[in-house]
């Protein structure tokens, strides 16, 4: 089945889902979202108003740097200092890697740490089991289950 763009979640919406499964799938004692978090430099920050550009500001004072990816798994694992994931909408037409992104992919693969780009939550999903070790081939929630450690 072929999604359409009227039909194919948002890419917050699939983050969003990525971040409800974490929450709930058990690796070890823990679970994946005790180590998953979101780095906030993506969004819309038009300075249209008053209110949004000092917002825009503000967040650019703070560190906020374009091309950033979307979540961090802070665990090493094969080898790898930790995992970034870049989220985009399943449909791949639907999304495009920036030029900015691609800086920091690269800068970010080079010190040592493995970045992916995920075209919707399943693909992150399964990224993350891998990264982890995890031989769960659907990668669903497990609580029953005891997998290796984080």
């Amino acid at each position: 089945m072929s999604l359409s763009k009227n039909h194919c979640p948002l890419e917050s919406v699939e983050q969003q889902r990525l971040i409800l499964w974490a929450d709930h799938k058990k690796v070890g004692a823990d679970t994946v979202g005790s180590f998953l978090f979101a780095i906030p430099n993506g969004g819309s920050r038009a300075k249209t108003t008053a209110r949004f550009s000092n917002e825009a500001l503000r967040m650019k004072h703070e560190g906020v740097r374009p091309g950033v990816p979307d979540l961090m798994l802070a665990v090493p694992k094969q080898g790898y200092a930790g995992l970034f994931i870049e989220m985009k909408r399943a449909v791949k037409s639907l999304s495009r890697v920036s030029p900015e992104q691609k800086i920091w992919h690269k800068r970010l693969s080079d010190i040592g740490y493995r970045v992916i780009v995920a075209y919707g939550a399943k693909e992150a999903m399964s990224a993350i089991c891998e990264y982890l070790g995890v031989e769960d081939v659907n990668c669903k929630f497990s609580r029953n289950r005891s997998d290796t450690s984080i």
